[in-house]
Order: structure tokens, then sequence, then C-alpha cells
């Protein structure tokens, strides 16, 4: 758990309004924005984003994706970068390590891990594929003292077959009982707009913060 001085020197996590990558650049936003209505594709918004990507990094836009298994892992990993998700410096990825509980002897898989712009201390980060108790998630995100699995799902709720959904039900429950809280997204919500699914993840983001300062402050 945090110390109380360490939370309150710090700001809670930056989400929406703040000014990101992809606000800074309106034509990257008018084009997600007309994602709304079908006219882009799942590929055609990953090449906007990566067009407005910090000059000369594209490959590194590209080596963050390749970690992701589908279009549409891809498109939420890819806004993620957009609002200024970035890898870690040595010290965060360390802390980042201890957190996930990995050791030399006993090493967490996952992709490729990244940090928040606002802040790269390790007290929060998001890893994709990361193998947890035999399951394999698309992303985990450590915010503060809480744990957030995000699945994005390749069929829509009703598309579901019933060993899908069973399959879907287990894992949660897995999850749920290890204390992590499950946060899902279908192929349409991201494709419709994956901005939405975004700030539905900021906003758990801040109800963390929120969270592990009052729990500190109290022991003050």
């Amino acid at each position: 758990m945090r110390r109380a001085s360490e939370i309150a020197s710090l700001s809670p996590p930056v989400c929406r309004g703040a000014t990101t990558l992809a606000e800074s650049h309106h034509g990257t936003r008018a084009g997600l924005r007309e994602s709304k209505g079908g006219r882009l594709s799942t590929e055609q918004q990953i090449g906007l984003m990566r067009r407005e990507y910090t000059l000369d990094a594209g490959e590194a836009f590209d080596a963050i994706l390749r970690t992701c298994e589908s279009p549409i892992e891809r498109l939420f990993l890819a806004y993620a970068v957009s609002q200024g998700w970035k890898q870690p410096d040595q010290g965060a990825w360390c802390m980042a390590r201890d957190t996930m509980g990995s050791t030399p002897d006993a090493p967490v898989r996952y992709g490729t891990m990244l940090v928040p712009a606002e802040t790269d201390n390790g007290h929060e980060f998001i890893v994709t594929q990361m193998v947890i108790g035999g399951f394999r998630l698309d992303f985990a995100l450590f915010t503060w003292d809480d744990r957030l699995a995000i699945e994005t799902d390749g069929h829509d709720f009703h598309e579901r077959t019933k060993e899908q959904a069973a399959r879907d039900r287990s894992r949660d429950r897995a999850f749920t009982a290890d204390g992590w809280k499950v946060l899902r997204f279908t192929g349409s919500e991201l494709h419709r707009s994956v901005e939405s699914c975004w700030n539905e993840v900021d906003r758990l983001r801040e109800a963390a913060w929120q969270a592990a300062y009052a729990r500190e402050t109290a022991l003050r």
C-alpha cells in the first residue's frame, strides 16, 4: 500500500479534458469522429493515430502494436499510445515488475508495458498479453492499489455462442476471485468509439486514485 505522503504529492490521473497527443491534432480527432458513422475501418483508425505519432518514431509505434493479437486489440493500444502512454524507463519498469510479482526465478510473461505520460513512477502501468493462472489477458492495468483486467472481445455480446459465453464467465469469475476488476469491450464498441471506451478506463483510474488517497490519508 502506498504512503499517504507519496500519494498526496502526486496529481490524480490525467483523464478526460487533458491536452493529449490525439487532441492536439484536429485531423486525428475529426477522423476518429468519422469512424462513429462507420466510415473508417479499424486499420484506418490505427493509421490515423500512427501518422500523428511523434516524428521518426513510427517504427516504435509499430513495435508496440505487434504485441497485440487482433485488430481491435491494436486499436485499443494505439489509442493509449495516442494519449501519451509510453514505454517506461528502467526505474519505473523495476517498480512495475515488483508490483506484478515478477522475479528472475518466476518471471511474469507479458508482451509490452506502457506507463501514462503524466507520471513515470511505476504507480500505473498497462501490460499486454499477461499470463495469469493459465489465462492470457488482452490487457492488465495496474493503477495504484487496483488491478483491472481489460478484455477486447472479437465478437459482440449477442453473437457469442453458449460455449464462448461460458468461457468468458469462467475467466471473469477467476479474475474477480483473485481481486481483479474485469472490463469487457466488444469489437463494435471499440470500432464505433475507442475514445469512449478509453474514457471508461480513465474513470476507473480516477476512482482508484481517489480510493488510494482516501485510504492512506485516513491513516495519518
